[in-house]
């Protein structure tokens, strides 16, 4: 019976992961869900921020953006944080690769210590920063990584962001003119019939409160959309893993039948021969 025991304690074992995928399935779903909403909602407060933006450019302001160092451009690169997201980092670190060997004054700064521990002889010209595994935590993350960003920034940094979205590896110009040409031509903005909105700045503060908005807007809404991937990525990860505990629970079961059968077989026998004259 020492078999049947075994078995036992096998398929109890594989119930318990059947149901700690479950749980990550339905964890990951949510996630989706939630980075899906905020995404929505953090481009339509780009595409007001651009239109603002668009109307700056027709007041015929003054340009005070400082000059830059030509070829010294700094990435905001955005990993995942959590495991169990298929080759997700694994990508990201073979693009950032890529643009360290095209580009050798390239800084980058990477946000997250999970893909942190896959760099290669290259990791000294990264700066690791606190990754975001979850969408409460995107606000505390993204201060951190602005943080980091103006210190480029004062260096005279153009400022470029990396991450990962459905479409694959996206990368868009944070400053000296955040890009959002991607974003307008995806979803334009309605035609407002009020007229221009209201406000009670001067023309240059209210250029540099939007582009300062606009840079914030991108790398939260950049955060949002590696968030979504990500998730996606967990999700059909643990189905492929369900699936798999699935096709073991079924050949477990049976070896415990065709283990119980020779069970009572040898039990028959023994029986038998112990009552033989």
């Amino acid at each position: 019976m020492s078999g049947q025991h075994a078995l036992r304690k096998r398929a109890a074992l594989l119930s318990e992961l059947q149901e700690i995928v479950q749980a990550m399935k339905n964890v990951a779903s949510a996630e989706v869900q939630r980075a899906t909403r905020e995404r929505q909602a953090l481009t339509q407060a780009l595409l007001a921020v651009a239109d603002g933006l668009a109307q700056c450019v027709d007041m015929d302001l003054p340009n005070d953006t400082p000059t830059l160092h030509a070829g010294k451009n700094s990435w905001l690169a955005i990993g995942a944080e959590r495991g169990f997201c298929g080759t997700f980092n694994a990508r990201l670190l073979q693009a950032l690769r890529s643009l360290l060997l095209d580009d050798p004054h390239a800084h980058v700064l990477l946000a997250s210590h999970r893909a942190s521990d896959r760099l290669d002889s290259a990791g000294n010209r990264y700066v690791v920063l606190p990754g975001c595994a979850t969408v409460d935590d995107a606000p505390a993350a993204i201060d951190t990584w602005l943080a980091a960003l103006d210190e480029e920034r004062r260096q005279g940094r153009t400022l470029w962001l990396l991450h990962t979205s459905e479409s694959g590896l996206v990368s868009r110009r944070l400053l000296p003119e955040p890009d959002l040409t991607s974003i307008i031509a995806s979803e334009p903005a309605a035609q407002d019939a009020s007229g221009p909105p209201i406000h009670y700045l001067s023309a240059p503060l209210l250029q540099a409160a939007l582009q300062r908005q606009a840079f914030r807007l991108l790398v939260q809404t950049a955060l949002c959309e590696s968030l979504e991937h990500e998730n996606r990525s967990r999700l059909s990860q643990m189905q492929l893993a369900q699936a798999h505990l699935e096709e073991l629970g079924h050949l477990m079961r049976r070896r415990q039948a065709a283990q119980r059968q020779a069970d009572i077989t040898n039990e028959l026998e023994t029986l038998t021969s112990i009552l033989a004259p």
